[in-house]
């Protein structure tokens, strides 16, 4: 008799990250440079298994992602903090709001009594976007959205925002300021943004990379290191079953793949997925007045990444920075 077989088939899921880097190549061999000055964020892109899928519904789909969760998890539990311990009603800026995910999410935590007296505008160049926002936010809380690049505010919009705004200011911005071109105009942003608004306090989440850098080698290097341990992260959380692999498919081949394409293939004047690393938004707000506060977590660590926590929390892959979360204030 022939033995029958009692070991289980391992689950594995061989997409790398080079695999993607060489399709990008080979599109390039093939094809011009990509020269639209459209967002990735709201561009309709077609999939096989997910026709008109937008960046931004895939998007959704990061909420999962160990370093994202658990940075997004700290950022919650900072917000609700500030707002329940308030002696004053509060005014939640979020630039780059999208569907309004965090605040639904929030909310949850604060205290009853908080929500007549809070106050959220929601930034965002996506109107389809704001107005998912203003359903999940709109009948719980005072809600102001606005439909614009935060750039490109001129002196009248950056008063106005000031006027709308009711209460002292808390802003949060969660990988989203990468998206502003230069550096002039980040600057700028971040230099008005306290002009004007003098938050008390200011939460800023972003990747921790280089691929601003116009140096084309080292943003390949540099690209390669960050999407290669995003990837690794993601297959890690697919063996565990975080993740299906249709979603793991979705993350690989359309959300991050077209991130490769806008810093490796699109033309310098359109690429808009610019990651600085950390140490340089740190400086940024520093400059701007603003004292940097360390940021504590009780939250669990999720084991497929380290944690630094100095002035800035950093989760890292090895010794590979992936995302950050800065906290600033005015007090």
């Amino acid at each position: 008799m022939i033995a029958q077989k009692t070991t289980k088939q391992k689950k594995t899921f061989a997409s790398t990250v080079e695999d993607v880097i060489l399709d990008v190549f080979l599109s390039m061999h093939s094809n011009k440079k990509e020269s639209t000055n459209t967002s990735l964020y709201i561009k309709d892109h077609q999939y096989k298994e997910s026709p008109n899928t937008t960046q931004i519904n895939v998007f959704d789909l990061i909420y999962k992602l160990s370093p994202f969760n658990y940075l997004t998890q700290v950022l919650i539990k900072e917000v609700v903090e500030i707002i329940n311990t308030a002696k004053t009603p509060i005014t939640w800026i979020n630039i780059g709001i999208g569907k309004g995910l965090l605040e639904e999410t929030f909310i949850q935590f604060l205290d009853k009594q908080k929500l007549d007296h809070l106050q959220i505008i929601g930034i965002d160049i996506d109107p389809t976007s704001l107005d998912s926002a203003k359903k999940r936010l709109s009948q719980k809380v005072q809600f102001n959205p606005i439909c614009s690049h935060i750039e490109k505010f001129k002196l009248k919009e950056w008063i106005s925002l000031k006027t709308i705004a009711k209460y002292p200011i808390c802003i949060g911005s969660i990988l989203t300021l990468h998206h502003i071109k230069t550096i002039k105009e980040r600057k700028d942003v971040i230099e008005k943004t306290q002009a004007f608004l003098k938050p008390k306090n200011m939460l800023l989440m972003e990747a921790d990379a280089d691929h601003f850098t116009k140096n084309y080698t080292q943003r390949i290097h540099n690209c390669r290191n960050h999407f290669g341990a995003v990837f690794e992260i993601i297959k890690k959380q697919y063996l565990e079953g975080t993740y299906s692999k249709e979603e793991c498919n979705l993350l690989m081949h359309v959300f991050f793949k077209r991130e490769i394409v806008d810093i490796l293939q699109r033309h310098e004047e359109h690429r808009t997925e610019k990651h600085q690393p950390l140490k340089i938004w740190k400086d940024y707000m520093t400059s701007t007045g603003m004292k940097l506060k360390k940021i504590s977590s009780d939250q669990q660590v999720p084991k497929e990444i380290n944690i630094i926590n100095k002035d800035i929390l950093t989760t890292k892959l090895g010794k590979t920075g992936i995302l950050g979360l800065i906290k600033a204030c005015n007090e």
